[in-house]
């Protein structure tokens, strides 16, 4: 692998990990910055499904691959 996309793929690995920890904490804090946005307040729930039902949601910022893998779940349950 050419150094340089070592380097590009490095850091977008530091950068998703980052954006991960950030909005998990985010999900967990008593006063989240992004309470007031309706998307923030959507995968906050979703989250914490994951947190009831293990086996499911596993995604923190996007839900694309618990869909695409099966692992979504709904807030309903579905």
């Amino acid at each position: 692998m050419p150094v340089d996309l070592f380097i590009v793929a490095a850091v977008a690995c530091a950068a998703s990990f980052y954006a991960h920890v950030y909005f998990d904490k985010e999900y967990h804090a008593a006063r989240p910055r992004f309470q007031r946005f309706a998307w923030f307040k959507r995968k906050q729930e979703l989250h914490f499904i994951h947190h009831r039902h293990a086996e499911c949601n596993f995604a923190v910022i996007h839900f694309f691959w618990d869909r695409i893998l099966g692992t979504y779940r709904q807030p309903d349950g579905g």
